[in-house]
C-alpha cells in the first residue's frame, strides 16, 4: 500500500503555529480572489502578463530544493526504515528546470529504444514521464546538471 502527504515547514511552536495559519489564509483568500469577478480583475491587474515573466537575470538566480521522506510499511512489530532523499536544480525552476525536464523526457521517448520498449510493456494509456522512463529519467537528468540523492536512512 501506498500513501502520500505533502507539507511545508514552518518554525516551532507559536512562530510556527501563527506561519501555518498565514499560509492557510492566504491559499483561502486567492483562491477567492480566482473566483469572485471584481477581485479577480484585480488580480488579473497586478499579475504578470502572459507572455511576461523573470528576466534573464532572475532566471539565472533560481533554483529549488526539495527534501523527500519515504517509510517504509513492515510486519506489526517491526519498526520501519526512515529515508530522506534531496532532488534540486541550481536553475530557475519556473523555466529552465521545467523545459529541461520535458526536453529531457521527450528526447528519452525519442532516442533510447529500451526505454520506449519498457513503457510498452506498461499498463495503461496515458503515463506521467516518471512511469513512462522511470529510472532512465534520474540518469538523464542528472547529466543536465540537476541533483538526486538519498541522505539518509
Amino acid at each position: 500500500m501506498c500513501s502520500y502527504l505533502e507539507m511545508t515547514k514552518t518554525s516551532k511552536g507559536m512562530a510556527g503555529w501563527f506561519g501555518a495559519t498565514m499560509m492557510t489564509a492566504i491559499m483561502g483568500l486567492l483562491g477567492i480572489c480566482f473566483v469572485v469577478p471584481p477581485l479577480k480583475y484585480l488580480l488579473k491587474k497586478m499579475l504578470p502578463a502572459p507572455g511576461q515573466g523573470p528576466s534573464l537575470q532572475m532566471q539565472g538566480t533560481g533554483f529549488w530544493s526539495f527534501e523527500y521522506y519515504a517509510e517504509t510499511e513492515e510486519e506489526a512489530g517491526v519498526a520501519p526504515t526512515v529515508v530522506k532523499a534531496i532532488a534540486g536544480d541550481r536553475r530557475d525552476p519556473g523555466y529552465w528546470s521545467t523545459s529541461r525536464m520535458l526536453l529531457e523526457t521527450g528526447l528519452a521517448l525519442a532516442l533510447d529504444d529500451t526505454v520506449v520498449e519498457q513503457t510498452q510493456s506498461l499498463p495503461g494509456g496515458v503515463l506521467t514521464p516518471a512511469t513512462a522512463v522511470g529510472m532512465h529519467m534520474v540518469t538523464r537528468l542528472r547529466a543536465a546538471g540537476f541533483t538526486f540523492e538519498v541522505v539518509d536512512k
